[in-house]
């Protein structure tokens, strides 16, 4: 099963973020130029590793909100 989440990340942060989510086999992230939005998509395995990543951006960087589209 795939999960898909619309995130906002902060600028400085971002780049970084989307680094370490790319370690991940199954995640596949789609943003627009030097947008601050990302759709990223997923497997039913890196779930747990992608909200995990989005929590900590969420507590450690300037902002990031982020919702489980489906």
């Amino acid at each position: 099963m795939t999960h898909t989440y619309k995130a906002r990340i902060s600028g400085e942060a971002i780049d970084y973020r989307l680094s370490i989510l790319a370690l991940l086999d199954t995640v596949v992230t789609e943003r627009e130029g030097d947008s601050l939005e990302v759709i990223i998509t997923c497997e039913e395995e890196d779930t747990e590793a992608v909200e995990y990543e989005l929590r900590k951006a969420k507590r450690r960087d300037d902002f990031c909100e982020w919702t489980k589209i489906f």
